[in-house]
């Protein structure tokens, strides 16, 4: 009698492989989950840095120019840290092009737009958007005059990512020559 030869799998054959494609895809599924949710957040955590640092070389460089400061909403001037802080503010100051006392006085508005994260920047009466994703700006000037700045971002996604940031700045009008 002749033994004829057969193709494929053995039983044993096929559960082994079955075995080995059931501990393999999971991890597969695992590390293209891990990937996708890595990426969101190194994205959002990115827009969160990069919304504070295009905002922050604006305000500093306003605020150190400022000769007035005040709230935008009343003209009153800046609120005392002791008491609280404000979401907007006014600066105002003169060109130093020149001495005369023709020089045009500039000023610039921070405002973050009703019922959205944008912050706009007025300047001279043309608006701009100087940061997206700002949730929080709080402004206030302590007794010795120094303008205290905080300003939060935080950019939505499965997981929310906040970003911070905290600085002060002496007015000009502040600097004693």
């Amino acid at each position: 009698m002749s033994m004829r030869v057969q193709r494929g799998f053995t039983l044993l054959e096929l559960i082994v492989g079955l075995a080995v494609a059931g501990l393999v895809m999971p991890l597969i599924a695992s590390t293209i989950f891990q990937l996708t949710k890595g990426t969101e957040q190194i994205t959002a955590r990115t827009v969160a840095t990069a919304d504070i640092a295009s905002l922050a070389p604006w305000l500093h460089r306003d605020l150190a120019v400022a000769r007035t400061i005040v709230d935008p909403a009343t003209l009153a001037p800046l609120v005392d840290c002791t008491t609280g802080t404000q979401p907007s503010i006014r600066v105002s100051w003169t060109d130093q092009t020149g001495w005369g006392a023709a020089d045009p006085e500039h000023y610039a508005e921070y405002t973050i737009e009703p019922g959205t994260t944008v912050l706009m920047r007025e300047y001279d009466g043309v608006v701009g958007v100087v940061a997206r994703h700002v949730t929080d700006l709080a402004f206030c000037q302590d007794t010795s005059g120094i303008v205290q700045l905080d300003v939060t971002s935080t950019v939505q996604g499965t997981s929310a990512i906040t970003k911070s940031l905290s600085f002060s700045v002496v007015p000009r009008s502040e600097v004693t020559p």
